[in-house]
């Protein structure tokens, strides 16, 4: 199943909290509490819904797994962000939206000064969706990559290189 990075964290809970079609759950109906790290039924995140509105009532603790940013493009990959002369991580977002179609929001990332042509994105505490850091390389022109390395949702690496796909080196002849 591939996961659609481009709404929210927040968008993509109510999403998954909208089970019931007779039941339809928007973000006015919930409050969605600060989201804290548990180790609790083979999760590590644990957040509070309560009822925001007359449609629903009480209060509920949902288990879940925040994804860690880096494993969005696999460990020790460093994203490339074109983008002009930012001061501050939050200045970040938009263009990893437009390149990347990942929606990382101001309540998501710490805010921080960017200097230097690299940076760390780091999840806030009390981001819902994230945790961990996301390493960026800046530049205010296209990095020209030949080819893209991406990583599956079991840690595996392969990379598309002119729509070939290389799953590991054994698809590789001497």
């Amino acid at each position: 199943m591939t996961i659609n990075f481009r709404p929210s964290a927040r968008e993509r809970m109510i999403a998954a909290l909208n089970t019931n079609p007779r039941y339809p759950i928007t973000a006015d109906d919930v409050a969605i509490g600060i989201p804290s790290v548990t180790t609790l039924n083979g999760r590590n995140t644990r957040v509070t819904i309560t009822a925001a509105s007359a449609k629903f009532e009480a209060t509920r603790t949902l288990y879940y797994n925040r994804l860690n940013l880096q494993q969005l493009i696999g460990t020790g990959i460093v994203l490339p962000l074109t983008v002009v002369n930012p001061t501050n991580s939050h200045d970040l977002l938009a263009a990893v939206y437009d390149q990347y179609q990942i929606r990382l929001t101001p309540e998501d990332i710490v805010l921080e000064p960017v200097t230097g042509g690299n940076y760390s994105l780091k999840a806030a505490p009390a981001s819902l969706g994230w945790l961990g850091t996301l390493d960026v390389v800046l530049g205010d022109a296209p990095v020209d990559y030949t080819h893209y390395v991406m990583c599956l949702d079991d840690g595996s690496v392969f990379a598309l290189d002119n729509d070939y796909i290389l799953l590991d080196d054994r698809d590789i002849a001497d």
